[in-house]
């Protein structure tokens, strides 16, 4: 498509085509080929925002004079996009779902009247804190990866989360993990804070990843027979004793890992796919 100039008048799109509209693709906003919807008349630009469901980086700029219009939106994606509060200040979407800001530097001043969502992203976002956190308790998902603020005080009222994200630097603690029984999916990578103890309760577990982790050892792991996914990528404590009991597994992943041994898979159910090699990143 050619860049238009100003003074080109863009024919509004069939109908058709406008009512398959359910989300617009971000990249080509800041690129030479413009998407066709930045032409068309402000009341094509209000059905637009009142029908897409999702809505990413970078195209912020083009549509907040509309954000207030984005009553149908689920789904937001500003990954490393430098946002500040400011950026989001206006959003009071009742429909919003999942949030996704990890690397940014926004303030939980942004994030007080969402408390209806259930999937948010604030790695490496460390000015997010348990204050704002603790009100979302529709949370499944969460990711808090990098985020040095966010305690256990912050999660441990979050009984429906089913999957959580954490790693080293992280200040949640073991006894705040314990609580939450729902938990199907846990990444506790390079985290020295949750020991044995703390995951025996959480045996609904399926999805468990253990990358380089410090502190887990073979007793940790031996309860929970629902896992069908473990990553033990550069991990030195896991031996094969415990994985061989896991009998539901349908992945393993061993890449990094000196210290579960080659034939492991004699032990393992016949469906068990097992990665092993070098992990780039070591």
């Amino acid at each position: 498509m050619k860049r238009y100039r100003k003074d080109v008048v863009v024919p509004p799109l069939p109908l058709e085509m406008v009512q398959s509209i359910v989300q617009i693709g971000m990249a080509s906003w800041e690129n030479e080929e413009k998407w066709v919807i930045v032409k068309v008349s402000h009341q094509f630009r209000k059905w637009i925002c009142e029908t897409i469901t999702f809505l990413g980086y970078p195209c912020l700029g083009k549509f907040k004079p509309f954000l207030s219009l984005l009553i149908n939106i689920r789904e937001l994606d500003y990954t490393s996009s430098r946002l500040r509060y400011s950026d989001l200040d206006l959003l009071k979407m009742p429909s919003l779902e999942t949030l996704t800001v990890g690397n940014n530097m926004i303030t939980g001043f942004s994030l007080i009247s969402l408390t209806g969502i259930t999937s948010l992203d604030i790695s490496s976002n460390s000015s997010i804190t348990d204050g704002v956190l603790k009100r979302m308790t529709n949370l499944v998902k969460l990711n808090i990866v990098s985020n040095s603020e966010i305690t256990g005080l912050g999660i441990s009222t979050l009984t429906n989360l089913l999957s959580l994200k954490i790693r080293k630097g992280s200040l949640v603690t073991g006894d705040a993990i314990s609580v939450l029984t729902n938990l199907t999916s846990l990444s506790l990578g390079n985290n020295n804070r949750v020991c044995n103890r703390h995951i025996h309760t959480l045996t609904n577990l399926t999805k468990l990843n253990l990358d380089k982790n410090p502190i887990i050892t073979d007793h940790g792991i031996d309860r929970l027979t629902n896992l069908k996914k473990l990553v033990l990528t550069r991990n030195k404590i896991i031996g094969n004793g415990a994985v061989a009991q896991l009998s539901n597994l349908t992945h393993l992943d061993l890449r990094g890992n000196e210290k579960i041994f080659k034939d492991i898979g004699k032990w393992l159910p016949e469906n068990c796919t097992i990665k092993r090699g070098y992990l780039w990143g070591m």
